[in-house]
């Protein structure tokens, strides 16, 4: 009798933790988006604002994301829901962007006259 309701109880344990993990991550990307815009703002780089942002308490699988976004060259898959996936590449997108962009390339100032 254990051995028939065991397997769907430790079935229901690992797939409710990793619901949970993704519920928690989808929750958190607001923040986690805030964070990094403040930080920029303040004139740091995307990558140093990556690593500030790492120390925050936010879930593991976000964390593990911007450390492997943050790894020059990195092309690691990003597994998870759309949204997950969507905000990922964007931040990807905007380091990529940063990191190639060259110094005497800047905003252009328009002059209205």
């Amino acid at each position: 009798m254990i051995s028939l309701v065991l397997p769907p109880l430790l079935l229901s344990v690992l797939v409710s933790r990793k619901i949970n993990d993704i519920r928690n991550s989808i929750m958190a990307l607001p923040d986690l988006t805030r964070d990094i815009a403040e930080i920029v703002k303040a004139g740091v780089s995307i990558g140093a604002a990556f690593e500030r942002v790492i120390d925050n308490p936010y879930p593991r699988p976000l964390i593990t994301y911007l450390q492997r976004i943050n790894q020059p060259g990195s092309a690691a898959e990003v597994r998870g829901p759309w949204l997950i996936k969507f905000a990922i590449s964007i931040l990807r997108e905007i380091s990529t962007l940063v990191l190639h962009q060259r110094p005497s390339i800047g905003l252009l100032r328009y002059s209205s006259s």
